[in-house]
């Protein structure tokens, strides 16, 4: 477990913290300050972050811009009595919505231990479904451009002089 003082401004990536140079995956339960945000350049092969039991628009949001490295982002809640496989109710999907950013969802884990050992096994985990929810959030953001431009007949062997506003989502 690595504990940062938030009030560190800069942390060197040397000595002790050297062997989190290869850090992929990590996992932050609790509550955050957006201070923490600049600390998470200890880890620059960092691609996946997991947030447990935690959303902050402004973290999400501000973590989001400053890593363009990221490729998933989640939220995952632990204190649900729903199936892991039903991964977004109505709230879930309001808070999704509320960031733009495809590489963002949320998911639920009623038993992370159980999770570990099905990943140990080869099974699908955490990791795993974030990836394949935010791959569909992708498509989704694809689809509804691609929806936006055949609105507009834009043919690239037909050059046209329109204004195309910038979707929204």
């Amino acid at each position: 477990m690595l504990l940062l003082d938030p009030a560190q401004a800069e942390v060197e990536l040397s000595g002790g913290y050297a062997p989190f140079a290869r850090i992929t995956h990590l996992d932050l339960f609790g509550n955050f300050p957006t201070s923490l945000i600049p600390h998470l350049g200890l880890f620059p092969a960092l691609t996946h972050l997991s947030l447990t039991d935690f959303f902050e628009l402004g973290f999400v949001q501000a973590t989001l811009r400053c890593y363009a490295s990221l490729q998933v982002l989640f939220v995952v809640w632990t204190n649900s009595d729903d199936s892991d496989d039903a991964d977004t109710d109505g709230d879930d999907a309001d808070l999704e919505r509320r960031v733009a950013d495809p590489r963002f969802c949320i998911l639920k884990c009623a038993d992370f231990a159980a999770d570990w050992v099905r990943s140990a096994r080869g099974g699908v985990d955490l990791w795993t479904r974030a990836e394949n929810r935010t791959r569909l959030r992708v498509l989704a953001q694809r689809i509804r451009w691609e929806a936006e431009l055949q609105r507009f007949d834009l043919n690239p062997e037909k050059p046209q002089a329109r204004y195309i506003p910038m979707p929204h989502f």
